[in-house]
């Protein structure tokens, strides 16, 4: 560079102060930064001696890294930018010239520019869209509107690969020219481009002289339009930043076609088709990895690779580099990277190779950001789980819902969150570890734990909220209104609905709580799950929950927090049949009841030990602590908690033969259930009725009850009642000789067994056996039958 600017040689005399300290201290040489640089010495040293070149941030972020005395890299980066801008402008304006000297010279002809880069060779995957784009651009070429193609997508996801690759696929339809511009929409330290200047490099290559050339935009854009009507061009305009950039470099003749790829949306692009852009597939995840890496050694390794494309992300641009790194460093396996990627910490760093970097890619989008868009970003992190909705940000970041809402859809435009689901958001893993970063440079811990408390605490009152509408009799925990709106369900079926799409983050809210100490809010989250965990019988989320949250009770030292949990434990033990793990939990639970003088608790307990010694066969010991639970409900007028007991000691009852007396327990449970309005021990009584009917000989009033229970467990998304409501009419439809109705209602019972897990699944396979042979037999009776030798 001639007489390169002042602001160039003000960033080599910033390097150099430093470079000269760091020198003093532990006699830093050029071939050590040359090093860390990845550059020749003579290089370095021709940059920090004549000082007339501006290498890429990367490298001088590099350089300045490797001094390492202490300086700020953001203010390093601000010399840097001036310095580039400058350097840049210069070089502008002496192409520009150039060109005009030359022009100005020759005669005003018509170019015949064949401008695009070159194409990609390993280029992968990606049919359907190229087919997409081939179809869109042929389709509408020569119909009256220029056909347009929009390629959009995050950062890394391959958009200009796929721009130029179906450019020059297209070449042979658009013969007489083929025009090029990176619009720098989105480049590190460098302004996007000005469509003033491209338009005139367009121009020129088109063979318009300098000298005639319009200084005014609009007369600019007309002159491009009017030299290329009747011309079959392809325009390629890479890296948009906005709508208002490209408009002007749009062609007005239909032979002529563009395609401009952004990271925006661009869907105010009249008449443009947009194509979106995904990350791969699996499969061409480790297609690249093949090509690039080996294929021999993806297949020596396949578990490996495909570990390695996973936690990439899937992003072309990530397994790009970590294909290449491969590449480079022949002596490591590909368990070898898979084995540094496993850090979430240093993944960013370990997917960068000299002068690309994932992270890089990612903080272009993020530095083109509003500032309240910044700090959204880098606090969604915040939120538990993987998905979110705009209920939970509002809570985080203090907003009104509708102003959240436009926060994440910004976002979502700027393809730094994606979107399955209409009202769900989520981070692509690897942005997710980007935003994290940020969080941690940008915001200071104590505001850290602020939102962290603020968005759990809601999580909490949400959470309270739907275990009132689920069990309304059941004791809550938080009397006081939530400090945030909570979400909009009114009823039982909103609150399950609600449950069942945030059962994945509601669990991921336990264990935040948990990771960060915050004991209170771990074990009042775990309690407050129990309800919907064990009406949809997801008892591993129970169990994990439950323990999580008994040890942060414990370490709270918060006694009434331990029975709670401590009895959920001992329920979810008995669920997974482990019942001397469960009376180990649930007879804890009831002494520290029994200690804090928690009669409610009490009266839990009891009737939960009751129903472990049941299920073991101790009928007449369970019977005694149900006894003992009814008394003290009775005494405090708990109606729920009576019909319970009665329904848990009419079972027992049943088991010992003792059908009359049972019916009178089942006939008074459900009698105190009704009052109650606790619709669910109210299904779970009238299947119990059902078994006593039957016992009883009276099968059309076992039908009635079954009938009835499996009503209320369908409305109430209660999967084991409805379960068992089809067992108890299988039974009886088998006993009644209806094979074809019996067969129906065990399949429906087996499904939903073998969906929540419940080892009864085997008993029901055993009864659906039983009426495929005695099919068989009724049709064939020569068949032997199931127990013939």
């Amino acid at each position: 560079m001639r007489n390169p600017p002042a602001e160039v040689g003000w960033l080599w005399d910033e390097l150099g102060r430093r470079l000269v300290r760091a020198k003093s201290g532990d006699g830093l040489s050029y071939q050590r930064l040359a090093e860390a640089a990845g550059a020749s010495k003579s290089t370095v040293q021709r940059w920090f001696t004549r000082r007339d070149h501006v290498p890429p941030w990367d490298t001088v972020r590099r350089l300045s890294r490797a001094i390492d005395d202490g300086a700020s890299e953001v203010a390093v980066h601000q010399v840097w930018k001036v310095a580039w801008n400058a350097a840049d402008a210069q070089l502008s304006v002496s192409r520009s010239n150039t060109a005009r000297h030359a022009s100005e010279e020759a005669p005003d002809r018509l170019g015949t520019p064949a401008h695009l880069p070159a194409d990609i060779g390993e280029f992968i995957g990606r049919e359907a869209e190229l087919d997409q784009l081939r179809l869109l651009l042929a389709a509408r070429r020569g119909r009256g509107a220029v056909p347009v193609a929009a390629i959009t997508g995050m950062a890394g996801v391959g958009k200009t690969r796929l721009a130029v690759r179906v450019s020059h696929q297209l070449r042979d339809d658009y013969p007489d020219s083929q025009l090029y511009a990176d619009l720098r929409g989105h480049a590190d330290g460098v302004a996007p481009a000005d469509a003033v200047s491209v338009l005139e490099m367009f121009l020129q290559l088109l063979g318009v002289p300098g000298s005639r050339i319009p200084r005014d935009i609009d007369a600019r854009a007309a002159l491009y339009r009017a030299r290329l009507a009747g011309r079959r061009t392809l325009v390629l305009l890479d890296n948009a930043a906005d709508e208002d950039q490209v408009r002007p470099l749009l062609p007005g003749h239909p032979d002529c076609a563009v395609v401009v790829t952004s990271r925006r949306p661009l869907s105010g692009l009249d008449g443009a088709e947009v194509v979106r852009l995904g990350v791969f597939t699996p499969a061409d995840s480790l297609a690249l990895m093949a090509r690039l890496a080996g294929p021999d050694r993806v297949e020596a390794e396949l578990a490996a690779t495909r570990e390695v494309t996973q936690v990439s992300g899937h992003l072309p641009l990530a397994v790009a580099i970590a294909a290449r790194r491969l590449q480079s460093r022949p002596s490591w396996r590909v368990a070898d990277l898979a084995d540094r990627l496993r850090d979430e910490d240093d993944r960013l760093g370990q997917l960068r190779l000299r002068d690309r970097e994932v992270r890089t890619v990612f903080a272009t989008s993020y530095r083109c950001l509003p500032d309240d868009e910044r700090a959204a970003f880098r606090r969604l992190t915040l939120l538990p789980g993987h998905d979110f909705t705009v209920e939970p940000v509002a809570a985080l970041l203090g907003l009104p819902a509708r102003r959240a809402e436009q926060l994440l859809e910004s976002l979502l435009d700027e393809h730094l969150l994606v979107q399955h689901d209409a009202g769900r958001y989520r981070f692509h893993d690897l942005v997710r570890r980007f935003a994290h970063e940020r969080l941690v440079a940008e915001d200071p811990p104590e505001v850290v734990t602020r939102l962290r408390v603020d968005v759990l605490t809601w999580h909490l009152h949400a959470v309270n909220l739907a275990d009132h509408l689920l069990v309304p009799r059941r004791r809550h925990m938080l009397p006081d209104p939530a400090p945030h709106p909570t979400p909009g369900f009114t009823d039982y079926g909103g609150a399950l609905r609600w449950c069942q799409a945030e059962r994945a983050n509601l669990v991921a809210a336990v264990d935040l709580a948990t990771t960060h100490d915050l004991h209170a809010l771990a074990w009042q989250l775990s309690a407050s799950l129990f309800s919907f965990f064990h009406i949809c019988v997801h008892t591993d989320d129970l169990l994990t929950t439950s323990l999580q949250g008994w040890a942060a009770a414990r370490a709270d030292g918060d006694r009434d927090g331990e029975t709670w949990n401590l009895m959920n434990l001992g329920i979810a033990y008995a669920r997974i049949r482990k019942p001397s793990e469960a009376l180990d939990h649930l007879r804890a639970a009831l002494a520290i009841a029994r200690d804090i003088g928690d009669a409610h608790r009490v009266a839990c307990a009891l009737n939960n030990i009751g129903e472990v010694l049941r299920s073991t066969g101790r009928y007449r010991e369970a019977i005694g602590h149900y006894r003992e639970d009814l008394a003290m409900c009775r005494a405090a007028g708990d109606h729920q908690g009576v019909a319970i007991s009665l329904d848990n000691t009419g079972k027992a009852l049943l088991a010992l033969g003792e059908a009359a007396d049972a019916l009178v327990h089942f006939s008074e449970a459900l009698e105190r259930s009704r009052f109650a309005e606790d619709h669910h021990t109210e299904a779970e009584v009238l299947t119990d009725l059902g078994d006593c009917y039957r016992s009883l000989g009276r099968p059309a009033d076992a039908s009635d009850a079954y009938t009835h229970a499996l009503h209320i467990a369908h409305n109430r998304g209660d999967r084991l009642r409805m379960a068992l409501s089809h067992d108890g009419l299988a039974t009886l439809r088998h006993e009644e000789g209806d094979l074809p109705t019996a067969h129906h209602h065990w399949r429906q019972a087996l499904d939903i067994f073998t969906a929540i897990g419940d080892p009864r699944a085997d008993e029901i396979r055993g009864h659906l056996a039983d009426v495929v042979a005695d099919v068989v037999a009724t049709v064939d009776p020569c068949s032997p039958g199931p127990n013939r030798g």
